[in-house]
Order: C-alpha cells, then sequence, then structure tokens
C-alpha cells in the first residue's frame, strides 16, 4: 500500500468532517458546495441555480453554538501546573501560540469535528521540545496492536503541507506535500518524511527524504509521543463529531431557507393584470404620476396576487428547525426568558448540553495534560506534576448579598474557614476576575494587622 493509504474509518469520517466544517465556516461554504447539501429545481440553468442559491440566508447556528460552548468553558482561565516546561508555556508550538490558545483552538476542533492531534517534537534550533497541532484531515492512518497485555499506539501517518523556495524565483514558494510517519520498529520510535514528487512521465511518486530516530538524553524513545484528543476518549480510535446532529438540523434549515426566499422572490410583488386597455409596446407605468384610460367599457385592472399556505408552512418549517437546533445543544441560541429563572430551573434546563461540554472538557484535560507531559519527558522529568485543568464553570450564578453575609456569619462563628469563604465567593463571582482567592486572603490579614496598629496608637 502507499504511504498516502487512508484508514478505513477516515474514509468514513472524512464526509462528516467535510459537512460539519461547512456548516461552521458558514453561507459561503455552503454555497460552493452547491448539490452537496441543496440540489437545483427542475429545470433550473447554472445561472438560476446560483441564484437561488444566493437567496437563501444561512442561519449558522453550529458556529454560534462552538463558539458559545469555547466562551463558557474559558470564562475563566485554566489552571496550569506545567513544572520544568513553564517557561515554554508562551509559545508551547515555536509559533507564538500560548497553553491558552492551544487549549482553545483543541476545543473548537473537538466540538466542531471530534478529532485533534498533537505531537511532540523537539527544535535543534531553539534547544527546545514543542507541540505541533494536527487536524482531524491530517491524521490520515494508524495502527494500534497488542503488545505486552495492552494496546499500544505502533504507527501514525500524518499528512502536512510544506512551503519550500522556488529555485527560479526568489520571491516565489512552491507547495510541497508531505507525509510524517511515526512507527515503532524493534521497540524504538522512529519518524520518516516522505515527500510527493514528479517522476518519469510526468507520474507522482512519494521519496523518502528523511528517516531519524529521535532520542532523550541520548536514548531513542520506547514510545510514540502523539496525543489523539477525541470528543469522548484519548486515543486513535475515531468518533462521531458531536454538534452532527445540529449541523444535520442547520444544512436542513438551509434547504429550506432557499426554497422560502426563491418564493418570495417570485411571488412578493403583486403583478398588475389589465383587460380591454390599448396594447403599449412599452407597458404601463404604475403610480399616482400616470393615468390608464380605456374606451372600453368592459375594462378592467386588478393585481394578481400570492395567497397561498405555501410560504408560510416553510416559514414554520425554518422555525421549527431553530428550536431543535437550540435544544440538541445550542442554548445560547434561545430566546432569553423574561421572567426571572431560578440557579436550579436553569441547571435543570441546561443539563444535557452541560454534560456534553463536561465531557469534552474532561477529555481535553486529559489529553492536554498528557501532552505537556511529553514536553517534559523530553527534558529528562518526570510528570507526576503535571495538570491542565480547564474550567468547568460553565455558567455565571453570582452570590446575592444575603448568601454572603451568612456564610461570613458561619466564618465569625468558626464552622468555616476563611480559605473555604473565599473560595466561595469565587465561585459566586463575588472576587475580582483572576483574583487568587489565597493572595486574598493574605491581603485581608495585611488589612487587619495595619487597622490592629492604627488602633493601638490611637
Amino acid at each position: 500500500m502507499p504511504v498516502d493509504s487512508t484508514s478505513p474509518e477516515y474514509e468514513d469520517a472524512s464526509h462528516q468532517w467535510q459537512k460539519c466544517r461547512d456548516a461552521y465556516a458558514g453561507q459561503e461554504a455552503v454555497i460552493a458546495s452547491g448539490q452537496e447539501y441543496v440540489a437545483p429545481l427542475d429545470g433550473q440553468t447554472a445561472t438560476e441555480y446560483v441564484n437561488y442559491l444566493k437567496r437563501g440566508l444561512y442561519y449558522n447556528a453550529t458556529a454560534r453554538t462552538v463558539q458559545g460552548m469555547v466562551g463558557a468553558c474559558f470564562r475563566r482561565e485554566p489552571t496550569i501546573e506545567s513544572g520544568i516546561v513553564d517557561p515554554f508555556m508562551a509559545d508551547v508550538t515555536l509559533t507564538d501560540v500560548s497553553i491558552q490558545g492551544l487549549a482553545k483552538e483543541a476545543m473548537r476542533e473537538v466540538l466542531t469535528v471530534g478529532r485533534y492531534g498533537l505531537l511532540c517534537d523537539y527544535s535543534e534550533d531553539e534547544q527546545r521540545p514543542y507541540l505541533v497541532p494536527y487536524l482531524a484531515e491530517n491524521i490520515i492512518n494508524s495502527r494500534v496492536e497488542r503488545i505486552g497485555g495492552r494496546s499500544v499506539v505502533t504507527m501514525v501517518a500524518l499528512a502536512e503541507m510544506a512551503h519550500v523556495s522556488d529555485p527560479d524565483d526568489l520571491y516565489q514558494t512552491i507547495p510541497q506535500q508531505r507525509i510524517r510517519v511515526l512507527k515503532m520498529e524493534d521497540g524504538v520510535y522512529v519518524v520518516c518524511v516522505y515527500v510527493k514528487v514528479k517522476g518519469a512521465s510526468d507520474r507522482e511518486d512519494w521519496i523518502l527524504v528523511e528517516e531519524l530516530v529521535p532520542t532523550v538524553s541520548g536514548s531513542p524513545l520506547e514510545y510514540i509521543p502523539f496525543v489523539c484528543i477525541n470528543s469522548n476518549s484519548i486515543g486513535m480510535e475515531i468518533e462521531k463529531p458531536p454538534l452532527l446532529d445540529i449541523v444535520d438540523v442547520n444544512l436542513h434549515h438551509w434547504r429550506i431557507s432557499c426554497d422560502y426566499n426563491h418564493g418570495l422572490h417570485y411571488t412578493g410583488l403583486p403583478t398588475p393584470v389589465v383587460a380591454g386597455f390599448p396594447k403599449s409596446n412599452e407597458g404601463y407605468r404604475i403610480g399616482s404620476g400616470v393615468a390608464w384610460w380605456s374606451e372600453s367599457p368592459d375594462a378592467k385592472a386588478s393585481y394578481l396576487e400570492f395567497k397561498g399556505e405555501g410560504l408560510g408552512a416553510m416559514q414554520t418549517a425554518m422555525e421549527e428547525d431553530e428550536s431543535k437546533m437550540a435544544s440538541l445543544g445550542g442554548r445560547l441560541l434561545e430566546k432569553q426568558k423574561h421572567q426571572a429563572e431560578a440557579a436550579a430551573a436553569i441547571r435543570l434546563r441546561t443539563a444535557g448540553d452541560q454534560a456534553t461540554l463536561a465531557g469534552i472538557t474532561e477529555t481535553l484535560d486529559r489529553g492536554l495534560t498528557q501532552a505537556v507531559a511529553l514536553l517534559a519527558a523530553w527534558q529528562g522529568a518526570t510528570s507526576e506534576d503535571i495538570v491542565v485543568i480547564l474550567n468547568d464553570d460553565f455558567f455565571a450564578e453570582t452570590m446575592s448579598a444575603d448568601e454572603a453575609v451568612k456564610l461570613m456569619q458561619i466564618v465569625q462563628a468558626g464552622y468555616m474557614t476563611v480559605d473555604n469563604l473565599l473560595f466561595l465567593y469565587d465561585r459566586g463571582e463575588l472576587l475580582r476576575p483572576n483574583t487568587d482567592p489565597t493572595v486574598e486572603k493574605e491581603m485581608i490579614e495585611l488589612q487587619n494587622s495595619i487597622q490592629s496598629v492604627m488602633q493601638a496608637e490611637g
């Protein structure tokens, strides 16, 4: 099999990934895909079909749902304990992307297509390890084997696109397709890089241009330093995109919108109908500044107006789709209730959405922690103290003044510590954003000491 062969699971999932990406990208993307999502009407020419699509309005519930969930997860900064590799966290990819930025991108990708990969590599120029992100479409093949009673990843094939200098033009670069194969050979991690080149008779072949054995402190690795993050697990299995159901309803809404706006275009304006008037090569103008006359006593004029229920049914169907998208996960798309709603009621109403988001967040915690631990291992350090934990408090619930006072009274009565009080104040949105409760406690103690000194001095 050629090196660019893809797994059967990849082939099955690629269509879903493309559909999710188009739905997230918006109107231009779904129009560009044309008949993939909206079939032309009978008898339509190519020009009429393009105009038919352009009349539709794509209601991008998919992107709004993804953005809303990412915003809910990152409304509080993640907790990151990276130990020896902490200096690398501000630029963890050597492309000026911080670990926080990488975490956001990972969340966005997992929500959209359900897969995201991170390879730990080493830069000889920078003399440090770094992480290389890979989209779902670039993780084209893999192999997992049972070794020593456990499942072990023994091969991963990654598609890449590089840009090399054009030998004939100093100011141009040439795109170059590459396949990076990560594999285990006799228990040792080996990297092979293949480049696509044109051979005889313009035939394209994959040529091995680099093969190396990465080492840490002079010793080869005994594992592939690649982490594949899915929506529910860490591993090479391909899972269903978590928002695929919303995407399907979103595209159904798009099809109805094209029909609805097409109907409005042809039936929205009334058409004048006249009988018994002289023929005019220029037609008749409409408005208060002109008059129509006829010598025939039977002459008549009227408007032909659309009065059917078809467009109304389409509008109702679009509203039903919008409601379905909201119930499937996009609670941020719902119209806000005018009356006050208790916090417990909000949590019950959004329990399904939080379960999905909480599960993805927990998986990302494990995947990002493993990726940062690989950086530490490359530096010869243990990964015991490496932790990346994303926020799982997705909805702001501000503590009331009465609740705050009651908690303070519990502390004064000696039934709760100040540390726990500040923790609850932080969760209740009473402290300033990014306030460390420990620092806040130290400031309180300093303030109390100053007040005691001032009172003692009169």
